[in-house]
């Protein structure tokens, strides 16, 4: 994964699993040398993010976007980069619905 983040490309993480303690999002900032101030400490054990590298001239710079998840309460909506100018929302609350309707998962 980390290859392609130094490529430019985007990468969202949605981790819902609440059996064991890891965030990768977290541990992937740290090694990186970005920590996020926001997933520092307690890191929630579910949470949704999305971050990609950015080349504004000779530099490169990370933009990262995170979303602390609490069971009960809608999923978030991720930015979705498909090009360096083209970000669309990603809604995950509305695709988890669409999935339970499909399901029919009540």
């Amino acid at each position: 994964m980390m290859n392609r983040l130094q490529k430019g490309v985007a990468v969202s993480i949605v981790d819902l699993v609440t059996i064991r303690r890891f965030n990768l999002y977290a541990q992937l900032m740290a090694f990186v040398g970005h920590p996020d101030p926001s997933m520092t400490g307690d890191e929630p054990p579910t949470y949704a993010a999305s971050c990609r590298w950015v080349t504004m001239g000779t530099r490169a710079r990370l933009v990262a976007w995170s979303y602390a998840m609490t069971i009960g309460q809608p999923l978030p909506t991720l930015p979705l980069w498909l090009a360096e100018a083209l970000v669309i929302p990603l809604d995950l609350e509305q695709s988890y619905e669409q999935a339970c309707h499909d399901l029919w998962i009540s």
